[in-house]
């Protein structure tokens, strides 16, 4: 095996290699949605979850707020 032949293999392994971690990325993703939807039918999801906690804790940000009317009296 020449030099020249060893740079083109390495190079083939490189770009393999490359595109196995950029096609696995989109994959997982996909799985980790996919498992969200699917893993427990009848109940609520992650991003339900995350929707509901950033709703209460806004409003409990809001009371501390000095326009609030609990600081008015």
């Amino acid at each position: 095996m020449t030099i020249e032949q060893a740079i083109v293999l390495a190079q083939t392994f490189g770009l393999v290699i490359l595109y196995a971690i950029t096609a696995m990325a989109p994959g997982l993703v996909l799985g980790i949605w996919l498992g969200n939807l699917m893993g427990a039918p009848g109940k609520e999801t992650l991003v339900h979850k995350h929707q509901v906690n950033l709703k209460r804790a806004s409003e409990h940000n809001a009371q501390w707020d000095p326009a609030n009317q609990r600081w008015q009296k």
